[in-house]
């Protein structure tokens, strides 16, 4: 909206009625980080008009941004109070259930035998959003693809270091006590001790 707005601006008059006849006439619309039209006035205007118009023939409009619409400054209060009249959904990180069943999902799409292992560990490792998720698988449908061998986890885990994802590890008792020990130079068996 922002680039198509901004370029029929620039072209002149016609090319922004042109502009204002096809966004206001769309059954849908969609608009994907809409905290950008934030302290652009002229844009809000034009927004302001079109989404107006858009309802008003009980058109749907459909809009994502990284945080409610009250918390974008440089927001004109007349958008927000318009965004605020529909439906919020918090978008949240996928599980770990969700991340397996999304590559795998990607893995029978492309025909892609990824094992198992190695879904499993991309999932675990990679716990932020579906882009980054996909990114990686990207690059490991890439190796397998074009490299003519099998992907491993040891595979997986040089391209999750690549990309600056590492699994988690599970913190357990024993890690814990190497830890205290170690920062107190003493030993497990000290730390264990009655003393």
């Amino acid at each position: 909206f922002i680039n198509d707005f901004t370029e029929a601006l620039r072209r002149g008059q016609k090319e922004t009625e042109a502009f204002k006849r096809e966004y206001r006439s769309t059954d849908l619309l969609l608009v994907d980080d809409v905290q950008f039209l934030a302290g652009k006035e002229k844009i809000q205007e034009e927004f302001f008009n079109t989404f107006n118009a858009i309802t008003r023939e009980n058109h749907q409009i459909v809009l994502t941004s990284d945080k409610l619409p009250k918390e974008i400054p440089g927001l004109e209060m007349r958008l927000v109070t318009r965004f605020g009249q529909g439906y919020s959904a918090n978008i949240t990180k996928p599980d770990l259930p969700t991340r397996v069943a999304i590559l795998r999902n990607k893995s029978d799409q492309e025909n892609l035998n990824i094992p198992n292992d190695v879904i499993d560990e991309i999932a675990a490792a990679v716990d932020t959003n579906v882009r980054d998720l996909e990114g990686v698988f990207n690059q490991v449908a890439g190796k397998l693809r074009f490299a003519s061998q099998p992907v491993t986890v040891d595979t997986a885990r040089d391209i999750l270091e690549t990309m600056n994802f590492k699994r988690q590890r599970a913190i357990t008792i024993p890690i814990i006590q190497d830890t205290v020990a170690k920062f107190f130079d003493v030993t497990v068996q000290d730390l264990n001790g009655k003393k």
